[in-house]
């Protein structure tokens, strides 16, 4: 597992090969790629809040790193502590409410599906960016 330092720099790197695959014609691995933006700033955020700087079988109890293996993005929200927080930014900005919408729903088993739409991978890819400022907040 890498360290927080990391997961944030391979945060970006997956906002920004999302922004490319888009960019050359690849939606479908755009939308892939991009949700693991999220949960590569999650992650981060996770290691901030339980004070760790990396997030190792041999520094954090086994059961404990198990959990924090994983890609549902809603389960790394609640393991970010920042439920509170992003339910009160869903109230007072809807923009941040429709993005995280369009984020939540994000799964890593994409990759068994094929196609995507353009027009939908260019909206998930700009609510990524706003969801992503919003984390880097709290990391």
């Amino acid at each position: 597992m890498a360290s927080a330092a990391t997961l944030k720099l391979l945060a970006f790197e997956r906002l920004r090969d999302a922004e490319c695959l888009i960019a050359n014609g690849h939606a479908g691995a755009a939308y892939y790629i991009g949700g693991y933006a999220i949960e590569l700033a999650l992650k981060a955020v996770v290691c901030k809040r339980l004070n760790i700087e990396i997030f190792e079988r041999e520094v954090v109890p086994r059961h404990i790193a198990k959990s924090f293996m994983i890609h549902d993005l809603l389960d790394l929200l609640i393991l970010s502590g920042l439920t509170n927080d992003l339910e009160n930014a869903c109230i007072e900005d809807y923009v941040f409410q429709v993005s995280w919408t369009r984020i939540a729903i994000w799964s890593e088993q994409r990759r068994y599906e094929l196609g995507c739409s353009a027009t939908k991978v260019e909206v998930f890819v700009i609510s990524l960016k706003i969801v992503m400022q919003w984390l880097q907040q709290h990391w």
